[in-house]
């Protein structure tokens, strides 16, 4: 029997998939999730689940008869679904050979991210890592893995990595990806375009 998420997760979780929407529109400028819920149902439904109304179903852990009411308009995903459902059409506007293309453009750079001062920016179980606004360098290939990224948890492990190197690179150490709370929702992304010119997200 699953368990409802409660209020903090699905709010965490809405968090993680707006960062990882953004990360996508930031690669691919012209590749922006349908704003209209009934259409980012069907992207993700021929795209991403093969036109299997049960097979789209199953993932997102409700009713075939309920995918159907989502496309035609009559129901609306709520809550950790919405989420869901925003990023599994922000996937589908990419295929796997343009985000292979990207990344290796991606890789010949260098960008950075604003991580800044939010209340839930914690180290677990410690108090050696006051809140505070910190920005994390990223590597050709740490670019190249966020062009590449296919959902949330992708992503954020890569914000990880590079928070936890950040803190390892000063007086403290020892801490390691995940030890971190952060705001997604929050984070300003300074990523150049594959010509070499710089672009904000935020």
């Amino acid at each position: 029997m699953t368990t409802n998420p409660t209020r903090e997760e699905v709010a965490k979780q809405t968090e993680l998939t707006e960062m990882y929407s953004r990360v996508n529109q930031l690669f691919y400028t012209s590749k922006h999730a349908p704003v209209r819920h009934t259409t980012q149902t069907e992207h993700a439904l021929e795209r991403i689940y093969g036109g299997q109304t049960a097979a789209m179903a199953a993932a997102y852990n409700v009713s075939p008869r309920t995918v159907r009411r989502w496309l035609d308009g009559t129901r609306t995903p709520q809550g950790a679904n919405a989420a869901r459902l925003l990023r599994d059409a922000t996937a589908a506007q990419t295929t796997k050979r343009g985000r292979e293309r990207r990344a290796q453009q991606a890789e010949q750079h260098r960008g950075d991210v604003l991580v800044p001062r939010v209340n839930n920016f914690t180290v677990r179980g410690s108090d050696a890592v006051r809140p505070r606004d910190i920005s994390i360098s990223l590597s050709g290939k740490q670019l190249a893995a966020l062009a590449l990224a296919e959902n949330e948890e992708q992503v954020d492990d890569i914000i990880q990595k590079g928070i936890a190197t950040y803190f390892n690179g000063g007086a403290q150490g020892g801490f390691h990806p995940g030890d971190f709370g952060y705001d997604a929702g929050s984070l300003v992304f300074n990523v150049p375009l594959m010509t070499g010119a710089g672009r904000n997200a935020q």
